[in-house]
């Protein structure tokens, strides 16, 4: 087996034995083996990642995370798997793709382009729901869009997205946020973010502190 990671504030690409391509996002990880068996293509995925798989219909493609097997011949479809959060996520690009919790298989869906999948890990419920994909997919282009989203969630993916570790102070603000960036700076995000919420700020090396003010 193979493993290619990025870390925090990193992006990663690899083309598989079978010419599959696959993009990593931060803090992520793939497993692969050296070479596919002639009937599966099997590989695991820790985090969130892009895929562009080859067609072979003689032997699936198959992704496995800790909660969900995702299952195609040739299609092209980003993951969601962060282990801390409680949610996974499939968003098909094009092509269509078998969706499975291990521990409800009886609750597999299909999905359509354009058409995302969200898992609750705690509550085992699926949802199949109409998607953006340009917000999916923002990750893959250096773009961050949050889409009425609180605040916490926004911290978290700042945190990935820039290689940093945030901690704060007081209580998160109820009021959701929506808004893009692309920048390589997260003290410009945190400035913008300024205008919407009261909090201060401190940043020291790779750690950043915030202080929430009424």
């Amino acid at each position: 087996m193979y493993t290619i990671s990025a870390e925090k504030g990193e992006r990663a690409s690899v083309t598989l034995p079978d010419g599959t391509k696959v993009y990593l996002n931060a803090k992520s990880t793939l497993s692969y083996p050296a070479s596919f068996s002639l009937n599966e293509r099997t590989v695991q995925l820790t985090g969130e990642a892009y895929f562009e798989v080859k067609h072979d219909a003689d032997a699936p493609f198959i992704v496995k995370t800790a909660e969900i097997q995702i299952k195609v011949l040739g299609t092209t479809f980003n993951l969601y798997a962060y282990p801390d959060d409680s949610w996974f996520e499939a968003s098909l690009v094009e092509g269509s793709i078998e969706v499975t919790p291990y521990k409800s298989p009886g609750k597999q869906v299909h999905l359509s382009p354009n058409q995302k999948a969200r898992y609750n890990h705690e509550t085992g419920e699926i949802k199949v729901i109409t998607t953006d994909l340009r917000v999916e997919t923002a990750w893959k282009r250096g773009d961050l869009i949050f889409r009425n989203q609180p605040f916490k969630e926004i911290i978290g993916q700042l945190e990935i997205f820039y290689g940093v570790n945030i901690t704060a102070n007081g209580e998160y603000p109820e009021e959701l946020f929506t808004g893009s960036y692309h920048e390589n700076d997260i003290i410009q995000v945190l400035k913008n973010l300024q205008q919407h919420y009261t909090f201060e700020y401190q940043k020291s090396g790779n750690e950043i502190s915030l202080k929430f003010t009424k």
